[in-house]
């Protein structure tokens, strides 16, 4: 009778390490919510899709039905959607800005203008 208490425990400490202590069934938790920087440039971007964990099922992609590339200038919102396979989930913005803070470079030459004896001038 010993012996199937000890098998009847380690079933019990086998299923409590395999579920995650329980915390996995049913898993109501949501992914855990990632800090998104800002996504800045200066002509255009593409943005790749940034992950997060959950205690569940480890590391998840984001998703999203918003552009990933962005080449006008301006601010934009990528919504970003995280899911667990237990259909918890949560959405995380992330900002994109185009911003063209480079001064344009003037490119010059030399030039020689002429002027006639009527003032009509020419470059050479």
């Amino acid at each position: 009778m010993a012996m199937k208490k000890y098998y009847v425990l380690l079933y019990i400490l086998l299923s409590f390490v395999y579920y995650g202590f329980g915390q996995c069934s049913p898993d109501i938790t949501n992914p855990v919510t990632p800090i998104l920087s800002d996504v800045t440039a200066e002509c255009s971007v593409t943005v790749t899709s940034p992950t997060t964990t959950d205690f569940c099922d480890g590391l998840i992609t984001g998703s999203t039905a918003d552009p990933l590339t962005y080449n006008v200038q301006g601010t934009f919102v990528i919504n970003w959607m995280f899911s667990d396979i237990s259909g918890n989930s949560i959405i995380v913005p992330q900002n994109v800005i185009i911003q063209d803070n480079t001064n344009p470079t003037a490119i010059c030459q030399d030039a020689t203008v002429v002027l006639d004896g009527s003032g009509n001038g020419s470059i050479t």
